[in-house]
């Protein structure tokens, strides 16, 4: 039997007020996976669906990235990660929707 591939994503994300980092976002079973580097340091952060408050995306130009249109997630802890795909508005819409199913599983 063939491994299930885990669905992954071409990013940029910045938490809070941080760095940008480009990177892949993926969707495991129990949670978000962030996974990049910024001038050669690696940085990856592991979101369980259990830790997200909410997921939305972003309208004003302020809530972009990079110039970018963005999702931002937020956690219980009140973090938040603005993150931003490669693939454009449409991958965006997608990736948010299925976060969003996904909290609702957790």
């Amino acid at each position: 039997m063939a491994a299930k591939r885990i669905p992954s994503y071409a990013v940029v994300w910045k938490k809070d007020d941080g760095l940008v980092v480009p990177g892949q976002l993926r969707l495991e079973g129990d949670g978000i996976r962030l996974a990049g580097a910024v001038a050669g340091k690696p940085e990856e952060h592991a979101l369980s669906y259990r830790s997200l408050a909410g997921v939305r995306l972003g309208h004003g130009p302020d809530e972009r990235l990079q110039g970018q249109p963005s999702m931002l997630v937020e956690l219980r802890s009140l973090e938040r990660y603005v993150i931003a795909t490669i693939g454009g508005f449409g991958v965006l819409t997608e990736l948010a929707d299925e976060i969003t199913a996904a909290m609702t599983l957790a």
